[in-house]
């Protein structure tokens, strides 16, 4: 199940939620939501943190998410642009996407 992350340092963003100990490493956790400017969600049953292994020095940081209804492999099969919003420049946004036909948040 979802470990809750120990506590942000003091003056840390609202959206850096702190850290978890996830495969012997100490996982940064951040919230999408709060990145963009909304309230970040209440820790449930289903919440899950995904893991990415980014190309930076400290390689592997974890977004908090509301469950998933089922197990999805990400590849590019099930990834597709979405243009039918667009983010102002102040938000942490490249694009947005749709997963097997589906809008993203």
């Amino acid at each position: 199940g979802f470990t809750e992350p120990r506590t942000a340092a003091t003056g840390a963003p609202d959206w850096f939620l702190g850290v978890v100990n996830w495969d012997g490493r100490e996982l940064p956790l951040v919230s999408f939501e709060a990145t963009i400017g909304k309230a970040v969600p209440e820790s449930r049953h289903r919440t899950r943190i995904v893991v990415f292994h980014a190309m930076g020095a400290d390689g592997y940081f974890g977004i908090l998410t509301q469950g998933f209804p089922q197990l999805v492999r990400v590849n590019p099969d099930v990834l597709s642009p979405d243009s039918d919003r667009t983010w102002d420049d102040q938000q942490p946004v490249i694009c947005r996407i749709r997963m097997i036909n589906t809008s993203t948040l």
